[in-house]
């Protein structure tokens, strides 16, 4: 004989158990999407008398597809912010990882999504600037690339 579920009295226990579950895999699942893709920011900082931070990393259509960096700033500061793709040696013209970023303000206001758009200006806000820097996915012919990011004050 095939076990079947207890009597109508032990339904309400039933339904208490597969809440409880249902609860516990939504908490899992929230958990799961809360945590950061990419997990690691590199805070960058102008040292006394420096103008000029350059940053290069690489990027992966397969891989990390995003670096993330942050830099304290004060409104009325100037800065200009350049990236650029770095081709492999021997590479073909159009044969690159295309990479673009975007600046997140200190009040959630984003700038920019083309990598080829430089940001060259006076800061309007007081407070931690996020730059990100993605695979630019529509236009890239490679799976994987490097690139320059100059940030200068």
């Amino acid at each position: 004989m095939l076990p079947s579920w207890p009597a109508q009295d032990a339904v309400p226990y039933r339904n208490a158990v597969l809440a409880m579950l249902v609860a516990a895999l939504m908490i899992v699942c929230l958990h799961v999407q809360a945590r950061p893709a990419h997990p690691t920011v590199t805070r960058l900082k102008f040292r006394p008398g420096q103008n000029r931070i350059v940053v290069t990393g690489s990027l992966s259509q397969k891989g990390t597809n995003t670096r993330e960096y942050s830099l304290a700033a004060k409104a009325g500061q100037r800065l200009k912010i350049a990236l650029q793709d770095l081709k492999p040696r021997g590479s073909k013209p159009f044969d690159t990882l295309v990479s673009m970023y975007h600046i997140t303000f200190p009040s959630g206001k984003k700038y920019g999504m083309k990598g080829y758009d430089p940001f060259d200006g006076r800061l309007t806000e007081t407070g931690l600037y996020h730059i990100t820097v993605d695979v630019n996915l529509m236009a890239s012919n490679r799976t994987q690339g490097k690139y320059r990011l100059t940030l200068t004050r």
